[in-house]
């Protein structure tokens, strides 16, 4: 799951068992509780990231 909005796309995968990609552009801290597998700060970031997977 990617998601820019770590209290609902994260926390959404997190609980649906999924790999997490916080993507925080804005540098946002990361709310307490959520823990995402990966965080990104940009969409050219993001696809480095997965072309490593």
């Amino acid at each position: 799951m990617v998601g820019d909005t770590a209290e609902s796309d994260i926390r959404g995968g997190m609980n649906a068992g999924w790999a997490t990609c916080w993507l925080n552009a804005h540098q946002r801290p990361l709310p307490e509780g959520i823990k995402p597998d990966w965080t990104v700060t940009s969409l050219p970031e993001l696809e480095l990231l997965l072309c490593k997977q």
